[in-house]
């Protein structure tokens, strides 16, 4: 075991060359094992972070993936508080953070210069406790980065190599949590903003029940810090040896063609390097969701990699969508008109809000009678039933709720 950095930033710091070795493996912890702490991890994340579920999938699958994540969003959106989570559920890492402004320095980020290295005509940095030793990073308004910054960061992110006096140093980067309240639009920044894989725009709360529900969660910034189960170094190494056996056959490769054929099409254009790392990154949200085999629910995590405005995302979903299991376009269309009724009876007038309720409640049922059809049909023909089966119990959940709060009727 390395020495811990003397950082404010930084966690313990793990022998970097661990080999995975064969079998599972067992931590101390309950003697749980690594797949299951993942698991309770995503849930306890999920359930910390209403309306997040995908972002804190993308930031898990970043992990696994060794690929690195971008959060856009409006102050306020809990982004600093998710990435700041994440990297608490794993222990014993090398964790570096900042916060970049307009007058931020190389310094903050990779280390102050030697004094006695200057005496000596070497132009070095003391890189410990900084990016270049870190394992995990989050940097808060990453694309306040100015020239100086950008260059080094650029070969870090990608290559994960940082030139000190010249020399290549190898750094043991895993994952880089960026942040940012605006998309990029300027064009120095366009190699920063493509080395993030992974790209999430984080809105506010829609829904009002999840509102509420983040209202009563005023220990949350507290309870972020302190997950219920954590991941050793040596275990987030294992399940990303795990993840990376996932097999990719011949007709999912034919279905990226497919994939990047229809965006071509509808004017997407998307980097050759961003469909290279897709697959590593489809892997991992394949391993994920349980999967030792690239499944048509994977393929959903290509929206938020093969976007280049906003705009865009949702036109990327459903021509995924449209392509991979068309059974699932129709779910997600009953699903959202649902989600609508609920959104019509949540801000409609008190007075009617009865035999609004009434109505709603009729809609609601109709729609998880469709999507049982629907379930039905994707269980014959042995496709993944997992996003279905959310959506329904999302749907009885609220059908609940919608009883008690304006009909009255508890169950």
């Amino acid at each position: 075991m390395k020495q811990i950095l003397n950082n404010p930033y930084i966690c313990a710091v793990p022998n970097s060359n661990h080999e995975s070795g064969g079998g599972n493996i067992t931590s101390n912890e309950n003697g749980m094992h690594a797949e299951e702490k993942l698991k309770r991890i995503r849930e306890w994340l999920s359930a910390m972070f209403v309306e997040r579920r995908e972002v804190i999938d993308g930031m898990l699958t970043a992990l696994l993936s060794r690929q690195h994540v971008l959060l856009i969003g409006m102050p306020g959106t809990a982004k600093s508080l998710m990435a700041r989570a994440v990297c608490a559920c794993i222990s014993n890492a090398a964790y570096f953070e900042r916060l970049l402004t307009k007058f931020s320095i190389p310094e903050e980020i990779f280390g102050a210069v030697k004094i006695s290295a200057l005496k000596e005509d070497r132009f070095e940095r003391e890189i410990a406790g900084h990016l270049p030793t870190a394992h995990i990073a989050f940097i808060d308004e990453i694309f306040n980065a100015n020239s100086s910054i950008l260059n080094s960061l650029l070969s870090l992110i990608n290559e994960r190599i940082f030139y000190n006096n010249g020399s290549a140093i190898q750094c043991p980067l895993i994952t880089l949590i960026g942040a940012s309240n605006n998309v990029v639009d300027d064009e120095g920044l366009a190699a920063l903003f493509d080395r993030f894989i992974l790209r999430y725009v984080v809105n506010y709360i829609q829904e009002d029940s999840n509102f509420v529900q983040m209202l009563t969660r005023q220990d949350i910034i507290e309870h972020a810090r302190n997950p219920p189960v954590q991941l050793t170094f040596e275990e987030l190494i294992y399940l990303q040896a795990e993840a990376a056996k996932v097999t990719i056959e011949e007709h999912n490769l034919e279905m990226l063609v497919r994939i990047r054929n229809r965006l071509r099409d509808a004017g997407i254009v998307v980097s050759d390097r961003r469909y290279f790392q897709s697959l590593s990154v489809l892997k991992a949200y394949a391993y994920l969701n349980g999967h030792s085999a690239l499944g048509d629910e994977d393929y959903l995590m290509l929206q938020y990699v093969l976007w280049t405005e906003p705009t865009q995302i949702n036109k990327v979903r459903n021509l995924i969508i449209g392509l991979t299991n068309p059974y699932m376009q129709e779910a997600e269309e009953i699903y959202e008109a649902m989600l609508s009724a609920c959104r019509e009876l949540e801000h409609g007038e008190e007075v009617h809000k009865a035999p609004l309720a009434a109505e709603t409640v009729t809609k609601l049922n109709q729609g998880m009678k469709k999507l049982s059809v629907i379930e039905e049909k994707l269980r014959a023909e042995r496709r993944d039933t997992t996003r279905v089966q959310g959506y329904i119990a999302d749907t009885q959940k609220k059908l609940k709720e919608i009883l008690s709060l304006y009909l009255g009727i508890t169950a």
